[in-house]
């Protein structure tokens, strides 16, 4: 229904109510009123609702480490600034994580802060550990083994060549 054919109804009945209210001695509402107030009700309805945020609105802790350390995607990074702008709650999870990014970035330059020595020397003995693999060279000119395998890679091969 247009808003235009609402306006002529509501008008219409407050006219045919306007007449017969003459001859009613009582004063009563009449439709057009109970349609405005409904319709306020119901716009307060939905102004409080929009007031409203759910959980799943709010960025999550890992989203708000993310977006301090600007790890998130331009278009996330984008609604969860847009997010904080209105939003007290996160925004002062954000401010949490930067006091926490900003104290471990001062207590790593600390000089009394050092790993224990058996952790250097575990990690140190990891790359003796390993034994070497092959090398690159090995692993590009491998042979085909079946007479399938064969047919493919020179099929390939003239692909390549084609340009297709």
């Amino acid at each position: 229904m247009f808003n235009s054919d609402t306006t002529a109804n509501l008008q219409a009945k407050s006219r045919d109510r306007a007449g017969s209210k003459a001859k009613r001695s009582r004063p009563s509402f009449d439709s057009v009123t109970r349609d405005v107030l409904d319709v306020r009700t119901k716009t307060a309805q939905v102004k409080n609702k929009a007031k409203e945020f759910s959980s799943v609105d709010h960025l999550s802790a890992d989203a708000a480490a993310m977006f301090v350390d600007n790890e998130l995607s331009r278009g996330a990074m984008h609604r969860a600034r847009l997010h904080i702008v209105h939003c007290a709650e996160c925004r002062e999870e954000i401010n949490r994580q930067r006091e926490t990014v900003d104290y471990l970035r001062s207590e790593c330059k600390n000089e009394e802060v050092s790993a224990p020595m058996d952790l250097k020397a575990r990690l140190a003995s990891l790359a003796t550990e390993c034994m070497p693999g092959p090398g690159a060279e090995n692993l590009a000119m491998q042979r085909p083994e079946s007479f399938v395998a064969k047919v493919e890679s020179v099929v390939r091969a003239v692909r390549k060549n084609q340009g297709r």
